[in-house]
């Protein structure tokens, strides 16, 4: 909304969340970075939701493997000894690929400080780091088997963008679109390494991790306008909706909004786009870990842009309604210009709520088969 200063999304700050049913998680919120949960270990009493453990407990057989045994069902870990030698060479590649890419990660690292949208980039091979590690103690590694193929692939795609990257010009591009290629021509380089010395099975079991490292990426700015302005459009028609129910009278041309003592527009500022790409990241790390069926997961996922534009609507709802009834100045109020954190925990509560339905229907027991 335009009279003043322009909003903003802003942190930090430490958010905590608990749903019935659900193990507590703290959430770390920086500048709308980056939110990392992590799950405690669910307390005794409540079942693991693993479908191998639950399968051996509703059968109540008693001869079950011995790495299925136990107080908790726990699965068989470990790593060849042919894997571990692979995972030091990947190790190995991994550290010559990095120092090639050294100029454009430092680079990517003095981008992401600067910029609030993307303040979230240093901790995302963190969160896979740590996916990586939880996976490989928890289950058993599939063994390496190189992928010479494959990684050839992925050897090309990496060639093919460093020599756009030179054909564009060197230090012609902006530096959003010059990170966004060589971020992926890294990541493309690090997948070629990892299925040389690992092989397309272990990249598969790891398939999660690897594909979460695409949040690194920055946007083109082309990108950016464009969600910003489509958010911006979404939030309007929200906005207008919330008005007309709230009885206010007003008059509306295109994004300005006439309403009694005050006039204001929403602007390309007033999108959301940093709580909605924190959301949107929240919710893809939740469904994994939370979720185990594919349309629940993907349910949670998509329901984070209607979330986040009824979140910016209810927003200018409120600013409008402090303006009218208790001061026009509250448009430069900072409920208006550093007000983003307070909407977005608020926006939380929907999120959890339906992330909580929709871990109660998998929780739910199967209807038993009719004579039994």
């Amino acid at each position: 909304m335009q009279g003043g200063r322009n909003c903003r999304d802003n942190g930090p700050f430490f958010l905590f969340s608990w749903i019935p049913n659900l193990p507590f998680t703290p959430f770390w919120v920086s500048e709308f970075g980056l939110i990392l949960p992590v799950p405690r270990l669910p307390k005794q009493g409540m079942k693991p939701q693993d479908p191998i453990a639950e399968a051996v407990e509703r059968s109540g057989s008693r001869d079950a493997p011995a790495h299925l045994a136990g107080a908790g069902v726990a699965r068989e870990t470990g790593v060849t000894a042919a894997t571990r030698s692979a995972l030091r060479r990947f190790a190995f590649l991994a550290a010559l690929v990095t120092g090639a890419f050294a100029l454009p990660l430092v680079e990517w690292v003095r981008f992401s400080l600067k910029n609030s949208l993307f303040s979230h980039l240093l901790l995302i091979p963190v969160v896979s780091a740590w996916w990586i590690w939880r996976r490989a103690g928890g289950e058993q590694v599939p063994e390496a088997r190189p992928s010479p193929g494959w990684a050839a692939l992925a050897a090309a795609v990496t060639g093919l963008l460093v020599g756009a990257y030179w054909l564009a010009g060197r230090g012609t591009l902006p530096t959003a679109e010059y990170l966004c290629l060589m971020t992926v021509a890294y990541l493309a380089a690090l997948l070629a390494a990892a299925l040389l010395t690992l092989g397309v099975r272990v990249v598969k079991a790891f398939r999660f991790p690897i594909l979460f490292l695409a949040f690194m990426v920055p946007w083109p700015r082309v990108v950016v306008e464009g969600v910003e302005t489509a958010l911006q459009l979404a939030s309007a028609e929200a906005a207008h909706l919330f008005l007309m129910l709230s009885g206010l009278p007003l008059l509306r041309e295109g994004l300005v909004f006439k309403l009694p003592g005050i006039t204001f527009e929403v602007a390309q500022e007033c999108s959301g786009i940093r709580s909605s790409l924190v959301l949107l990241i929240t919710s893809v790390l939740a469904a994994r870990l939370l979720l185990r069926t594919r349309w629940r997961r993907w349910a949670l996922v998509l329901a984070v842009l209607p979330l986040g534009v009824l979140r910016n609507g209810f927003r200018i709802l409120t600013i409008a309604l402090l303006c009218v009834h208790v001061d026009p100045g509250m448009i430069d109020s900072p409920i208006h210009h550093q007000g983003g954190p307070i909407f977005f925990v608020l926006s939380l509560i929907p999120f959890l709520w339906f992330l909580w339905w929709l871990r109660r229907g998998e929780r739910a027991p199967a209807p038993k088969a009719a004579g039994n």
